[in-house]
């Protein structure tokens, strides 16, 4: 039996620093493969779904069209959840149902739009329909970014400025009084001022620990059924923010629904998507008396 040349034995490599090498490699390539979790943002989905809808229209096949778009991407949550998607879409599952498995990125109305496209043969169209929708959807929730950061500059302000008058300016005051012979007695409101400027300096960690404390209960309360019912009740009832509110509302209905109609979407399963979508719970309880009229095989406009 021949011998093996000592410079070409397994061992003369140097195995110890190769095994190293090796397991460093599968360590990297493990640690780069390993799936990003996360929701994917606006802009990324809009680019997306515009990207996805022409290359339909150029005719490539839909496994083609997603490894072509997850390619471009760079390595993060998306790109993992665009893989998963792509891997579900080659093995055969529908595309409707492959975005359907990730709801932080594909709502129902995206998944729902994407069905009803399959269903027709459009999804071309469905998808363009579907990005100009998320466009302007986009455009409307930064106009009332916009809108809001006014008014919460003057609040943050003028709650600044009182702030730094109790905490500075009130207790100066006292000691000029103090030094003020035959003043007498305060009024009670400027006493009552005082003691509340004194209050704050002298225990400002139990102003903070109420103030945490409230905002961790309006968040508990505001995740519950009835809280969010009551909650958005008032908004909709306030003199300004109401007004808005109800706007805003209404235009993201209108705009669901008649994107779904469009698209081909019955109109209970349009009513549906459009209640889970709403964002509001006094739209949602009206859109469900909508949806059992018509299931009876009544009018929309009555109820």
């Amino acid at each position: 039996m021949p011998k093996i040349p000592a410079g070409s034995s397994p061992a003369a490599k140097g195995p110890g620093r190769a095994a190293p090498a090796a397991g460093g490699g599968r360590v990297a390539v493990a640690k780069a493969d390993k799936p990003i979790k996360g929701k994917a943002s606006v802009k990324a989905l809009t680019t997306f779904t515009t990207q996805l809808s022409t290359l339909q229209d150029a005719g490539l096949p839909i496994v083609r069209s997603l490894k072509i778009l997850e390619g471009q991407m760079e390595r993060g949550p998306f790109k993992s959840t665009l893989l998963e998607v792509t891997e579900d879409v080659e093995s055969g599952s529908p595309l409707s149902d492959a975005l359907a498995k990730h709801p932080q990125s594909f709502d129902g109305l995206y998944t729902n739009m994407v069905k009803a496209g399959e269903a027709g043969g459009v999804l071309d169209v469905i998808l363009s329909r579907l990005a100009g929708f998320m466009e302007k959807a986009d455009r409307l929730r930064k106009k009332v970014k916009g809108a809001m950061i006014y008014p919460a500059v003057v609040l943050f302000v003028t709650v600044s400025i009182l702030l730094m008058i109790m905490i500075f300016v009130v207790p100066k005051f006292e000691e000029v009084f103090k030094q003020i012979p035959g003043l007498g007695e305060l009024p009670q409101i400027t006493q009552a001022l005082q003691a509340i400027s004194k209050f704050l300096v002298e225990r400002w960690y139990v102003v903070f620990g109420v103030i945490a404390l409230l905002v961790i209960l309006f968040n508990v309360y505001k995740r519950s059924p009835g809280g969010r019912r009551v909650l958005d009740r008032v908004k909709l009832r306030l003199p300004i923010v109401g007004r808005l509110t109800r706007k805003i509302v209404v235009a993201r209905f209108s705009r669901t629904l008649g994107t779904l109609i469009a698209s081909g979407v019955p109109i209970l399963e349009a009513l549906t998507i459009c209640k889970n979508t709403a964002g509001n719970v006094v739209l949602e309880e009206a859109l469900e008396k909508v949806h059992a009229s018509v299931r009876e095989g009544e009018s929309i406009a009555e109820p």
